[in-house]
């Protein structure tokens, strides 16, 4: 046993990406079995029945056997056991009924009792083991988990995972619950924390569920990713990285990367790992202890480090040629002058290395695929529109070659046989897909046309050349009045709501163009004639509606600026012209299709406002008339009233008439 515990190195060389693309997948080396049982063991009594948990805590590795309800310790020399008699449970002799899997945590280890329904801790010493807390809510625990706080605890009866207080050591609240879809539990045997993230076994649904620390669910382990399927996973291990999963009912051990990546699988197809049943593994730097149940034995296998997988390094050099060709393609259209859109299957390939250097597997095949599905749709649109410029190229060249042929003599001979040459040569390398070369050899072509022609014709295919020119030159100067009409006439249409259709001009300026390019100059120019005297014509239509359409409106304008002046007189009812003024704007848009109604309807609705506002006039007049009369008329009433009032003997004070009265015969006396 001493052998077996020798403490291994726990460095871990990290190699840089090429050198991981060259290593070899990783494996498993058997080093040793035992079955639980010393030569101080009469008739092996304490042999492994089922062992169901293990774990290797403070160079400690500890032993759970559910059927013989027993706890093995081992120190690499000597070993320990905590139990009753044979098939005893839970007596005064056996502290466990079904102990399952461990935890460690702040020098205690702690076992999930299965269907005792409690939580054991155990100091590490002695033989002592007590009830962390019988508990009311557990129906039967089978793995554990601790962080600061709290024990967070699989409860495979009830099909989730609470979480019990360290303070009070009682039910805290409910971590994660029972249900059917992904993160919902079923049978939950094992949890496991890791780097602010909980990892927690099903095997009822055969998948281990990711969550953060807050348990909100992430995503879900064991799904064929990488081609792997769990069928029963229960007990766990994390270390450096990696996922060690116990797939029961399938016997073997799968190995995972964070994401979810199978890295390898320890099964019957490696020496010494003809696995049965097996239910909980544990670490201790390299060595990786499985509970073999149904063999009742514990195993011990060096884990030898995950260097590289086959299948993302196959997908990572099939991205990597899928962009690399596209980069081919691109050198040409860039050579081309072929405008070519940005894409990220650059940074997509630095990613997907950097994520398998960091054995990110998932990561680093998702964006390989995105490479090798979305690079060859890019690269086909691309190599398509970069085909076509060479060979247009190549056409150029060659057309201008073609007449030269029949009286190609000594030298000129050798030179068409050297362009013909280039031209297999430029088509041989378009199949190849390589499309620089034949786009540099398609750049070049031009100029061995033109010494060709030079060679040939001389001066006279040059005046045969400049006098196609000119005429491809006139014809095309031609379509650019045709064009510029046909804009007018589009222009104007559209102003005054003519609805010329064009799109035959447009279609027929097309056959010019073409026409034009082959050189049938007769062709277009003829067309062209036709195009300029049907878009004269069609000019000559707009210009005529347009100068009797804006005469109409010019007319509606000035009727409803009369309106305008005439409803503007002050006056004390004014009239209604709201219905008026919406007849001339419905006056105005009929001017578009019929000026004459048009002017027509405005003035009619500008008589009957003049009616209109006629009649507030005269309403206002006569208003103000009798207003003017009944002003009159209470002015006479009141200078009667005053003048009456002054005459009258008993208006003002007595004393004062009578004393004036007596003055007025004194005076008369007087006068006398």
């Amino acid at each position: 046993m001493t052998g077996f515990f020798s403490q291994a190195s726990s460095a871990r060389a990290f190699f840089a990406l090429l050198i991981l693309m060259s290593s070899s997948f990783a494996s498993f080396t058997f080093v040793q079995s035992f079955n639980g049982s010393s030569s101080l063991d009469v008739g092996n009594q304490f042999s492994f029945s089922q062992p169901t948990g293990i774990l290797y805590a403070n160079n400690i590795l500890y032993v759970t056997d559910a059927n013989k309800a027993f706890l093995q310790t081992y120190n690499g020399t000597t070993y320990g056991r905590i139990s009753a008699s044979i098939g005893s449970r839970e007596s005064s002799e056996s502290p466990f009924y079904t102990p399952m899997r461990m935890s460690y945590d702040n020098g205690l280890i702690y076992i999930a009792d299965g269907s005792s329904g409690t939580i054991k801790t155990y100091a590490g010493t002695g033989s002592q083991i007590l009830n962390w807390n019988s508990g009311g809510s557990m129906g039967n625990p089978t793995g554990l988990a601790p962080d600061k706080n709290f024990f967070y605890i699989t409860d495979a009866g009830k099909g989730q995972v609470i979480a019990y207080s360290k303070a009070t050591k009682s039910f805290s609240f409910l971590a994660i619950g029972a249900g059917a879809s992904d993160g919902l539990l079923s049978s939950p045997k094992d949890i496991e924390a890791y780097n602010n993230r909980y990892y927690v076994s099903d095997s009822d649904k055969g998948l281990v569920f990711v969550y953060d620390s807050n348990f909100a669910y992430l995503f879900a382990i064991g799904r064929g990713l990488g081609g792997v399927t769990l069928h029963s996973p229960r007990g766990m291990a994390l270390q450096n990285d990696r996922l060690f999963v116990a797939d029961t009912t399938a016997n073997r051990i799968v190995e995972f990367a964070l994401d979810g990546y199978p890295l390898s699988i320890l099964d019957s197809s490696m020496p010494g790992a003809n696995l049965s049943y097996p239910e909980d593994v544990t670490l201790d730097g390299n060595r990786l202890f499985v509970a073999d149940t149904m063999n009742k034995l514990v195993k011990v296998f060096l884990v030898n480090e995950t260097m590289a997988n086959s299948s993302v390094q196959h997908l990572l050099a099939s991205a990597n040629q899928s962009y690399q060709s596209l980069q081919s393609v691109k050198q040409a259209a860039f050579k081309l002058n072929i405008a070519v859109e940005p894409d990220t299957f650059g940074d997509d390939l630095s990613q997907a290395q950097l994520d398998y250097s960091h054995y990110q597997y998932a990561s680093a095949s998702a964006l390989s695929n995105k490479i090798i599905s979305g690079a060859p749709v890019v690269q086909a649109n691309l190599s398509q529109r970069v085909g076509v410029s060479i060979k247009q190229l190549v056409k150029q060249a060659s057309d201008k070659v073609a007449p030269c042929r029949p009286q190609a003599k000594g030298g000129a001979v050798a030179m068409i046989a050297s362009f013909d040459a280039t031209v297999a040569d430029i088509n041989a390398k378009l199949a190849a897909k390589s499309y620089p070369q034949a786009a540099d050899l398609a750049l070049s072509l031009g100029k061995s046309a033109d010494a060709i022609v030079d060679a040939v014709a001389g001066e006279a295919a040059k005046e045969e050349l400049a006098k196609n020119e000119k005429l491809s030159s006139q014809a095309n100067l031609q379509l650019e009045l045709v064009e510029v009409k046909l804009v007018v006439v589009e222009d104007k249409s559209t102003a005054y709501r003519q609805n010329v259709n064009t799109s035959a001009y447009r279609a027929l300026i097309e056959n010019v163009r073409k026409a034009i390019e082959q050189g049938d100059f007769v062709s277009a120019n003829r067309t062209i004639s036709s195009l300029l005297t049907d878009l004269s014509a069609q000019e000559g239509y707009l210009l005529q509606s347009g100068r009797n359409i804006d005469d109409a409106l010019a007319n509606i304008s000035i009727i409803e600026a009369k309106l305008n002046s005439s409803a503007a007189k002050p006056v004390l009812f004014p009239a209604n012209l709201a219905e008026t003024r919406s007849q001339i704007s419905s006056a105005r848009e009929q001017a578009y299709a019929n000026p004459a109604l048009g002017v027509a309807l405005a003035a009619q609705a500008a008589d009957s406002a003049s009616s209109k506002i006629k009649d507030s006039e005269s309403l206002s007049i006569a208003v103000a008339a009798m207003a003017v009369i009944f002003g009159l008329m209470l002015l006479i009433g009141i200078a009667s009233f005053l003048h009456m009032k002054n005459r009258k003997p008993g208006f003002g004070s007595g004393a004062g008439a009578k004393k004036n009265e007596k003055g007025g015969k004194k005076n008369g006396k007087q006068k006398r």
